[in-house]
């Protein structure tokens, strides 16, 4: 009988402007859900997402957050959203940044997500800008849409591996 590999498990949060739709994402890639009416968070929350990289089971706590205090002593990993029609939310894309490394998160894995890709008429935002930023930062850009379900799975699965 072949030992079965334990499982790994760790914290990831979201970070990014109110409305660019970060629970909006997790509900999406955690209960495959969408609402057009989902309300503000307000407080910090979290869900839990069982996946297998390389046949290795993880464990994703996704913390949804609307500040960053002391999370660096928990986090593993950071998803920063912004919403392509808001170009404001990308430029406090790299303010989130700046506060991670501010506060010594080493060893953090980051990854974007350019939210919203259903409403890719109304975006404000060059994909070509926001690849080269997150190159610079050791960051993935995924472009995503909780709406329409595109591009959620392959940002968690990014950061599972790279994390793993």
């Amino acid at each position: 009988m072949g030992s079965r590999p334990p499982g790994v498990s760790f914290k990831l949060v979201l970070l990014g402007d109110g409305r660019v739709g970060k629970t909006s994402l997790v509900l999406r890639y955690v209960n495959n859900v969408f609402s057009d009416k989902q309300e503000a968070t307000v407080q910090a929350s979290y869900l839990t997402k069982r996946l297998v990289v390389e046949g290795v089971p993880i464990t994703l706590s996704i913390w949804i957050c609307t500040f960053l205090t002391n999370l660096c002593s928990i986090i593993a990993a950071a998803l920063l959203v912004y919403d392509i029609t808001d170009s404001d939310t990308f430029v406090r894309v790299t303010k989130w940044v700046k506060e991670l490394k501010q506060m010594a998160c080493k060893d953090i894995v980051m990854a974007i997500a350019a939210n919203k890709s259903d409403l890719v008429r109304l975006k404000n935002i060059d994909t070509q800008d926001a690849v080269s930023y997150a190159e610079s930062i050791g960051a993935s850009l995924f472009v995503t849409s909780a709406k329409a379900g595109t591009g959620i799975d392959d940002v968690f699965s990014d950061i599972a591996k790279r994390k793993f």
